[in-house]
């Protein structure tokens, strides 16, 4: 068992005499062996039923937002997560912001072989701005990641 599976959600108790490997590892829902749960999960997912509903549930919009809102929360309580770039960039990108334009900049980035830098950072220290075509440039990648989120006016 690793130090990563003992989170808030498990405790070590009682060990369970199928999976006496987990070493008594227990949900603290409903008290039950971490094992025996992973079984009955894996049962009741490859049933027939559980697929049709899981699949006519993927097609639905509605998933699809409350899919993007719970990221974007979850994000943003969890800063250290790698994407929080992503989120950053999500959130800094007005209505008004011209997307056909914004694609084209990475589109010609892609040909070139360049990155494209935020002239002002997302995320700087002393100032943060938006993800606009105009706050867009073209630079070779070693300049772009030596520059970092600082802003140089």
């Amino acid at each position: 068992m690793s130090k990563s599976e003992l989170t808030p959600a498990r405790y070590l108790g009682k060990i369970c005499d199928k999976h006496p490997e987990l070493a008594g590892l227990r949900k603290k829902a409903n008290r039950s062996c971490v094992g025996c749960w992973r079984e009955q999960i894996k049962k009741s997912h490859s049933t027939e039923e559980f697929k049709v509903k899981a699949r006519e549930y993927s097609k639905t919009e509605a998933r699809r937002e409350s899919h993007s809102t719970w990221m974007v929360e979850y994000y943003k309580q969890n800063p250290h997560i790698p994407r929080q770039y992503k989120l950053a960039r999500l959130n800094r990108t007005p209505a008004w912001a011209n997307q056909s334009k914004i694609a084209e900049i990475y589109q010609e980035a892609r040909k070139l072989g360049l990155t494209v830098d935020h002239i002002i950072p997302l995320c700087g220290k002393l100032v943060s701005g938006l993800h606009v075509e105009n706050n867009l440039q073209l630079l070779p990648g070693p300049t772009n990641f030596s520059k970092g989120n600082s802003y140089v006016s």
